[in-house]
């Protein structure tokens, strides 16, 4: 990020999407839900070329930018995100038999 003396980045993250209820339901539904969830906030220096991450790895499926600028403008140059997972392995369990 660049510039933006004051301003301020909030990052949520979320496996899901709520409702005015606060229900979750199907995730990969969007529409007439929010995000709630836990964030990292940033609050910008002015300087140029800066990079931000945060301290900790975060899960997430859905990720909301809230930015807040004061007198100078703000940049974001890049957002980036590193992708893991686990190896989903398939295991054939039709030949098992149950123990009582």
């Amino acid at each position: 990020m660049s510039s933006g003396r004051g301003a301020t980045v909030r990052l949520t993250y979320a496996e899901a999407l709520i409702d005015d209820k606060g229900e979750k339901r199907n995730r990969g539904e969007i529409f007439g839900k929010h995000i709630q969830g836990i964030f990292d906030e940033f609050l910008m220096d002015g300087a140029r070329n800066r990079t931000y991450m945060p301290l900790g790895w975060k899960t997430w499926r859905y990720l909301q930018l809230d930015i807040e600028t004061s007198d100078q403008p703000l940049e974001v140059e890049r957002l980036r995100t590193w992708f893991t997972a686990y190896r989903l392995k398939n295991v054939d369990t039709s030949s098992q038999t149950t123990i009582p």
